[in-house]
């Protein structure tokens, strides 16, 4: 059995004002998490949407096994759009067989002009220890 003899999938959305609204025609890149190679390159639709894009992970069968190896891959993904101060999520888990679905909140530039950096970089919620060097030392 192969590291990554699985698929997950992912759909990324792009929001503002905490979902209020979604943002078309936002660019999602997607590269791996470890590597850092890019993989793919997405737009938003009108609802906020990509594409699902399939994404290798390790198999579920390693949930099951005592080895400490991670049941997930890792990828980072980022969203930007005109406008809005660009989003980096640093560690998107990827599941065998599951759709993970991620939100990225963009912030328009006219609200805070001055006071945010261009781009925000964020840790996805729950897996505030998951670090790209552990992964690449665990898988």
């Amino acid at each position: 059995m192969g590291e990554n003899s699985g698929q997950g999938s992912l759909k990324v959305q792009a929001i503002a004002a905490d979902g209020a609204f979604p943002v078309e025609g936002a660019t999602v890149f997607i590269s791996d998490g470890v590597t850092g190679e890019f993989i793919a390159s997405l737009r938003t639709d009108s609802s906020g949407f990509t594409e699902k894009i399939s994404l290798p992970a390790p198999s579920r069968e390693l949930s099951q096994s005592p080895d400490n190896v991670l049941p997930y891959s890792t990828y980072t993904v980022q969203v930007i759009k005109e406008g809005y101060n660009g989003v980096s999520d640093l560690t998107v888990p990827i599941f065998d067989g599951i759709t993970a679905i991620q939100k990225a909140n963009l912030i328009p530039l006219s609200i805070f002009p001055q006071s945010l950096p261009g781009e925000l970089i964020v840790e996805t919620p729950g897996y505030p220890d998951l670090r790209a060097s552990d992964i690449g030392r665990s898988l």
